[in-house]
Formats: C-alpha cells, structure tokens, sequence
C-alpha cells in the first residue's frame, strides 16, 4: 500500500528547517562550534535517529544527522576515539549507520540517496568495523553516481578514507580494492575531457616562438577523474599491480584522453 503524507507541507518545513541549521553550522567559526554546540552533539544524535527510526520513510531526520557529521569532521572529534565523550557519541551512531546498510539496498529515491549520503560522510571510527559490509553499499553509491556525481564524489571520498585506515589490515584493504575499483572504470570512458567547449587553447608569445597552454574548465566528471589517478597513484607498487591487472581500462582510457588533449594542442 502506498503510503502519503498526511500533511505535506510538514515536508517542506522541515526540509526549510534543516537546511536553516546546515546554513548557521557553515557560518560560524570552529571554536564557536567546540564552545557552543559539543555538549549537545550527543542529544541531537540521540533525538535524530529516535525520529529516524519512528519515521524511516522521511529522509529529514536523516539530513539532521548528516549535518552533525559534518560537524564532526570538520571538528576531528571522532579522532579522540579514548574520549568518554567521543564514545557515547560515536556508539549510538555506529549501530544505527550499520543497520542502514541493509535499508540502502532495499529502497530507491530520495530517500536511498539520503542514506548512501549519510553513510558516506559518516566517520571512519564508525564505519571501519564494518568494511566488507560497506562492499555493495559502495557498488550502489558509484552505480547511483553516474548520474548524481556529488553522490559519487561522497562515495570516494569515503572509499579512499577506509581504504587509507586499513593499512593494518592487508586482507581486508586489498579485498576492498578489488571488489570496488572495476565500478570506477565508468567515470574515465567518458570523452568530456576532450569536448570542444570544455578545451581551450592559448597561445603565447611572438609567431617566431609560441608556447601552447592548455586551459580546460574542470568539471563535476573531471574532478572526480582526477580523485580516481590520485588515488591509483599513492597505492603501493603491490597495489598498483593488482589494480591494473583487473582494472586495465582504467589506466588506458585515461592515457588516451590525456595523448587525445595533447595531440589536439600540438596540432595548433
């Protein structure tokens, strides 16, 4: 049965409502944050997922919890994993992101796409524990990101973040990568590098001696691309390997778009 909001205008209240306390996290300073919000990290957490959970279909209690996500991020919080503070903060949340795991892969919409982003920005503290776990959850998110590509940003974000806390685990780290990168592969086939109206070519200097420059505006796609090499390219040689041998396409559209853009600017 179809469910409907009794009262749709409540929707757009909210929606107002989080969208208010996003804008006034923004504005103010770090220390104002540590002095004046800290002590009520806990109760927001604690009340968010409380109406989550009583209303799992409105993807507003959700955003609330994102926005102190952000908060601790932006404050390290979670870093001070020892804290007695830190803990109480951080276990709540840890078991009510786990059980969206599950919830992500079952609903489509919006509201999936609020899930994946909450999972996403969540702490490393939060998600280690649960690294093969997150495998298909990050299949959504870069599957769902080829048309939403700040949803693919967060995703890669959060991958490169696991992966980088790993370092004590081999096995896990390296089963990550290889479930995980092949559904990167996507983003790099695309030519907009190459496009007429994203390449600009500039020359300088006399006719006797000209240097060409490339300017290029970068794009959502493009910098997503460039996140993928860098990543690739503080991988360990091992790494690399077992990326590139199940993953080749990944490196040689690449080149190709790179010797594409470089053709295009000698021929000028």
């Amino acid at each position: 049965q179809e469910l409907q909001a009794k009262r749709t205008e409540n929707y757009q209240l909210l929606y107002n409502l989080v969208q208010f306390y996003d804008d006034l996290f923004i504005q103010h300073s770090d220390e104002e944050l540590k002095s004046y919000f800290i002590e009520w990290l806990d109760f927001w957490i604690e009340n968010s997922i409380q109406l989550s959970n009583r209303y799992p279909l409105v993807s507003g209690f959700m955003s609330l919890i994102e926005i102190v996500l952000k908060v601790i991020d932006r404050l390290n919080y979670s870093a001070n994993i020892e804290n007695d503070n830190a803990i109480k903060i951080l276990d709540p949340l840890k078991y009510f992101i786990k059980s969206l795991f599950g919830r992500c892969q079952e609903i489509t919409g919006e509201l999936q796409v609020s899930i994946l982003q909450l999972i996403f920005q969540s702490p490393v503290a939060v998600l280690k524990d649960y690294a093969i776990e997150l495998i298909p959850v990050f299949i959504i998110g870069l599957t769902l990101g080829r048309s939403i590509l700040i949803l693919a940003h967060h995703t890669l974000n959060c991958f490169e973040k696991l992966t980088d806390s790993l370092n004590q685990d081999p096995k896990t780290r390296r089963q990550l990568l290889e479930s995980i990168m092949p559904f990167m592969e996507t983003f790099l086939s695309s030519k907009e590098l190459t496009a007429e109206n994203e390449i600009k070519i500039v020359k300088q200097g006399s006719n006797q001696r000209q240097r060409c420059y490339l300017q290029s505006v970068e794009t959502d796609l493009m910098r997503i691309k460039k996140k993928i090499f860098l990543f690739l390219g503080r991988r360990s040689p091992e790494e690399a390997q077992l990326i590139l041998s199940n993953c080749e396409t990944l490196v040689r559209n690449y080149i190709v778009e790179i010797f594409s853009v470089r053709l295009s600017c000698n021929e000028q």
